[in-house]
């Protein structure tokens, strides 16, 4: 067909765009336009490996390795992709908590070089109530971080959310500190994704629970994931991404009440079409290998949409710091294109270094 199209064909696509049907206000999920890919804010290591070159961000900001990105003997623990997550809690008893933090020009000056030391280029922040009672202040913040090349997704987390109940509590909580936030804040003030941290596992219900009351305790996340999704739909806010927080075994019909593979394997693509990534929580496990092991399943089912993270938990899983940037190292550097790890969290990491 040659580029210019006739009068005929012009007028036809002219009448049959006028005579379609109003499109609904809420799209349905699977008409939703895609949400954008955002590539790493750092090249990915194969790329400098074979391209070499500096890889950090163009920003003048030094992304080498000081006191706050290396363990005590020095070693290098920043990896050559700045992609690395890591989750910011709002820890108001802790120093680095994020709302002793946000505010304070210097101090969120020197977790922003601490991030960039530790080759991080997405935090999960809470924020507590500072997105609707000092939204500039938090605006401020997420500008700071994307003029860095870091993206900001706001962390919300729970665990009763997932009954009907309380269901409203965890929507309120995203129109207050995500919808009503993006009303005022613009551009790069506003956040990347939504991060949501809710873990039925850890209900009162589930250990003392049957394999049925496991299944349903599931099936109540998974809802509660879907609602949020089509809330943040409803809002116009389509092309926000949804990011979880699952423990490795989620994958494992046997322990979670799934009724066999197949079932297990439907409500898995249920979750990943309601949501845009997993990073899956591979706490305890002390080796490479063991993570490994641990998603496998998840990374060839879902390529590009799963990451792993640590948990700095020294002694009993770590013997100190060096020991799990060994493994993060081998991990990043073992699948193609890189597998992001995640760090759990920003207050143990400089208690640890500490």
């Amino acid at each position: 067909m040659t580029r210019r199209m006739s009068t005929t064909l012009i007028l036809g696509l002219i009448a049959a765009l006028v005579s379609a049907p109003a499109a609904a206000d809420t799209p349905e999920r699977e008409d939703r336009p895609p949400r954008p890919w955002r590539p790493p804010p750092r090249p990915p290591w194969w790329w400098v490996l074979e391209h070499g070159g500096d890889t950090g961000a163009d920003t003048g900001t030094d992304t080498g390795t000081d006191d706050g990105g290396a363990t005590d003997d020095g070693e290098d623990t920043t990896t050559t992709v700045g992609d690395r997550g890591i989750w910011f809690w709002s820890s108001s008893s802790s120093a680095y908590g994020s709302v002793n933090i946000l505010g304070d020009e210097a101090l969120e000056d020197e977790t922003i070089t601490d991030f960039l030391d530790w080759g991080v280029g997405v935090i999960y922040g809470s924020y507590s109530d500072l997105p609707a009672d000092s939204p500039e202040e938090v605006a401020a913040w997420n500008q700071k971080l994307h003029d860095e090349g870091l993206e900001s997704q706001l962390l919300l987390s729970g665990t009763t959310w997932v009954y009907e109940s309380d269901r409203d509590s965890f929507l309120d909580q995203i129109d207050e500190r995500l919808l009503g936030f993006h009303d005022i804040a613009s551009g790069d003030e506003r956040f990347d994704a939504l991060h949501i941290d809710l873990e039925p596992h850890i209900l009162p219900a589930w250990s003392p629970g049957t394999d049925a009351d496991r299944r349903e305790l599931l099936e109540l996340y998974l809802e509660t994931i879907e609602e949020a999704r089509d809330y943040l739909d409803a809002a116009g806010e389509t092309a926000l991404p949804i990011e979880l927080d699952l423990p490795v075994w989620f994958d494992s019909s046997s322990s979670l009440g799934f009724t066999d593979d197949a079932d297990r394997d439907d409500w898995w693509d249920r979750l990943m079409t309601a949501a845009d990534g997993v990073s899956m929580m591979a706490y305890e496990r002390d080796s490479a290998s063991r993570i490994e092991s641990g998603i496998d399943w998840e990374l060839a089912r879902y390529p590009g949409q799963i990451r792993a993270g640590v948990d700095i938990d020294i002694p009993d899983t770590w013997t100190d710091l060096d020991d799990m940037v060994d493994v993060m190292q081998e991990l990043e550097t073992s699948w193609a294109g890189g597998l992001c790890m995640d760090i759990h969290a920003y207050r143990d990491l400089r208690e640890a270094l500490e």
